[in-house]
Protein backbone atom coordinates (compact mmCIF):
# COMPACT_ATOMS: atom_id res chain seq x y z
CA UNK A 1 0.00 0.00 0.00
CA UNK A 2 1.77 3.48 -0.76
CA UNK A 3 1.44 5.95 1.57
CA UNK A 4 0.72 8.80 -0.86
CA UNK A 5 -0.63 8.65 -4.32
CA UNK A 6 0.79 5.80 -6.65
CA UNK A 7 0.56 5.69 -10.17
CA UNK A 8 -1.19 2.38 -11.37
CA UNK A 9 -0.32 3.48 -15.06
CA UNK A 10 0.99 6.12 -17.51
CA UNK A 11 -0.50 7.95 -20.24
CA UNK A 12 1.43 8.98 -23.15
CA UNK A 13 0.82 11.09 -26.12
CA UNK A 14 3.63 10.72 -28.80
CA UNK A 15 4.33 14.07 -31.11
CA UNK A 16 5.04 13.18 -35.00
CA UNK A 17 5.56 16.60 -36.18
CA UNK A 18 1.34 17.47 -35.92
CA UNK A 19 1.31 17.80 -32.59
CA UNK A 20 0.31 15.18 -29.40
CA UNK A 21 -2.47 13.03 -29.67
CA UNK A 22 -3.14 9.36 -29.74
CA UNK A 23 -3.01 8.61 -26.02
CA UNK A 24 -2.02 5.25 -24.93
CA UNK A 25 -1.88 4.08 -21.51
CA UNK A 26 0.77 1.48 -20.07
CA UNK A 27 1.74 -0.01 -16.76
CA UNK A 28 4.58 1.62 -15.11
CA UNK A 29 7.72 0.88 -16.22
CA UNK A 30 6.28 -0.22 -19.55
CA UNK A 31 6.55 3.00 -21.48
CA UNK A 32 8.73 2.87 -24.48
CA UNK A 33 9.78 5.74 -27.14
CA UNK A 34 7.47 5.44 -30.24
CA UNK A 35 9.64 4.88 -33.23
CA UNK A 36 9.64 8.64 -35.17
CA UNK A 37 8.28 10.58 -32.14
CA UNK A 38 10.10 13.93 -32.42
CA UNK A 39 8.65 14.22 -28.61
CA UNK A 40 6.30 12.76 -26.28
CA UNK A 41 4.27 14.04 -22.95
CA UNK A 42 3.60 11.46 -19.51
CA UNK A 43 1.14 11.76 -17.36
CA UNK A 44 0.92 9.48 -13.71
CA UNK A 45 -2.81 7.90 -13.68
CA UNK A 46 -3.04 7.70 -9.72
CA UNK A 47 -5.12 5.12 -8.09
CA UNK A 48 -8.49 7.57 -7.98
CA UNK A 49 -7.98 7.94 -12.19
CA UNK A 50 -6.87 11.17 -12.25
CA UNK A 51 -4.44 12.24 -14.65
CA UNK A 52 -1.29 13.90 -12.84
CA UNK A 53 1.11 17.29 -14.88
CA UNK A 54 1.92 16.08 -17.99
CA UNK A 55 6.18 15.72 -18.89
CA UNK A 56 7.08 17.00 -22.56
CA UNK A 57 10.43 15.09 -23.29
CA UNK A 58 11.94 15.82 -26.57
CA UNK A 59 13.65 13.18 -28.63
CA UNK A 60 17.52 12.58 -27.55
CA UNK A 61 17.01 13.75 -24.19
CA UNK A 62 19.47 12.49 -21.97
CA UNK A 63 17.08 11.50 -19.43
CA UNK A 64 15.74 8.86 -21.41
Amino acid sequence: MCPTLCAVGYAVEADFGAGSGGRAVTAPGEAAWPEGALAVRVAEIGTDGRIGEWLSIPAGSPYL
